[in-house]
């Protein structure tokens, strides 16, 4: 994933923050373009592209990651990290900018899988 598609949401939302500014959308990238997924015929599958095919694979990093903390550190210390603003950190973190776009074209830019493992 190199570029944003072209149905991304773009620009700032009309929620506005303290100091009276829109929130950028989007807030980061994931692959939405050509994910290969299941069709409703027996056996075939098919491209399929938007948020429905993208999100998922952010759920499931964050579950994989989580039952590799539990693994590692117990599950006391899962507990502890398994909070939204300490996941969505870890998440922005992984982020890597994309060239040549501005915030409100990528938000925190593209998700790195390897990075959010690391």
């Amino acid at each position: 994933m190199e570029d944003v598609a072209y149905f991304s949401s773009r620009g700032m939302t009309k929620k506005t923050l303290l100091s009276g500014i829109g929130v950028p959308k989007p807030d980061l990238l994931l692959p939405g373009e050509e994910i290969l997924g299941l069709s409703l015929h027996p056996n075939e599958c098919e491209l399929k592209q938007g948020t429905s095919f993208s999100v998922p694979m952010l759920s499931g990093a964050v579950a994989l990651a989580l039952s590799a903390i539990e693994e590692k550190e117990g599950r006391d210390f899962r507990k502890q990290v398994q909070n939204t603003a300490l996941i969505r950190q870890a998440i922005i973190k992984s982020s890597q900018k994309l060239k040549n776009r501005s915030i409100v074209e990528q938000g925190t830019g593209k998700f790195d899988f390897d990075t959010f493992f690391d």
